[in-house]
């Protein structure tokens, strides 16, 4: 009776996991590459701004997608 208790019974029905939307697992933007020439504060500001923009952009494809895990987990469990 032992014995039978340390078998593991395979799952009746293999649950379907679907893939998250391919935007939610886009890579995040490399930051900008600066040319070597001096740059002036309006260039700086410039960079700037688009390294901030992708920086956002990332970190809310991130939530997004810890989100999407988070409620595809939930669900499994059940009612």
């Amino acid at each position: 009776m032992l014995m039978a208790s340390c078998a593991s019974t395979p799952l009746a029905i293999k649950p379907q996991l679907p893939d998250p939307s391919p935007v939610l697992t886009q890579p995040c933007d490399d930051p900008v590459q600066l040319p070597e020439t001096a740059l002036n504060t309006a260039d700086v500001e410039s960079y700037w701004l688009m390294d901030r923009a992708a920086l956002l952009a990332c970190a809310e494809r991130h939530e997004a997608l810890s989100g999407w895990y988070q409620q595809r987990d939930a669900a499994l469990g059940g009612p």
